[in-house]
C-alpha cells in the first residue's frame, strides 16, 4: 500500500515597516488574524491566493492603512512606511510696527517674519520655545507649549519699551515758565 501525503504549500507573507521609533508596537490583519510587533516585520505564512490587509493606526503617525496582496508561488514583501503627523503651531505676533522683523524659535527650528504670523509644523510632544529680543521692545520671551493632535498656537506681545524723561531747570528766575520740545 502506497500513501500519499499532501503539503499545502505556504510562503511569507512579509510585511516591514518604516517610520516608526524602535520599539513601537504595531499591528497587521490579514484575513481576520492579526499579528503585532514591536521590530521591523510582520511575517504571516499563507497559501496562494488574494488577501485582505489592514494595519490599526497609530497616534501621531500616517499610514496607508489597508490593501490587498496576491500570492502566487513566493514569499511577498509589502511596505508600510508611516509619516510622523505634523500639526500647525501658529505664533502671532502684536505690538510690533509693520514690517518689523522678528524671531521664534521652537524646539531646535527658528523662524523669522516681518508680518505678525510665524507657522511652525510640530509632531505630538512638548516645545519649548523664545522669542529673540528686539531693541526697544519688551515680551513674554520664553516657554513650553504642548501638541497633542491638533493645532496649537500662542501669542508674541511686544510693548514698547518707554523711558522716563525728568528735565530740571536751573538758571531762571522763580516762577519763569519754560518748556521742553522732544
Amino acid at each position: 500500500t502506497v500513501v500519499a501525503a499532501f503539503t499545502r504549500l505556504v510562503y511569507a507573507l512579509t510585511f516591514e515597516e518604516t517610520g516608526l521609533p524602535a520599539g513601537t508596537g504595531w499591528t497587521v490583519t490579514v484575513g481576520g488574524s492579526a499579528l503585532s510587533s514591536t521590530t521591523g516585520q510582520i511575517v504571516f505564512t499563507e497559501p496562494n491566493g488574494t488577501y485582505a490587509w489592514s494595519v490599526t493606526p497609530i497616534a501621531g503617525y500616517s499610514v496607508v492603512g489597508n490593501g490587498s496582496v496576491g500570492i502566487s508561488g513566493a514569499s511577498v514583501n509589502v511596505a508600510v512606511p508611516f509619516s510622523t503627523v505634523l500639526y500647525p503651531v501658529a505664533v502671532v505676533e502684536t505690538g510690533l510696527p509693520s514690517g518689523t522683523n522678528w524671531t521664534v524659535q521652537m524646539g531646535s527650528a527658528m523662524r523669522s517674519s516681518t508680518t505678525p504670523l510665524l507657522v511652525f509644523e510640530e509632531a505630538n510632544g512638548t516645545y519649548s520655545w523664545s522669542v529673540l529680543p528686539i531693541a526697544g521692545y519688551v515680551t513674554t520671551w520664553k516657554g513650553s507649549l504642548s501638541v497633542d493632535g491638533s493645532a496649537a498656537s500662542l501669542t508674541a506681545s511686544f510693548t514698547r519699551f518707554t523711558y522716563a524723561v525728568n528735565f530740571t531747570e536751573t538758571g531762571l528766575p522763580k516762577g519763569t515758565a519754560w518748556t521742553v520740545t522732544m
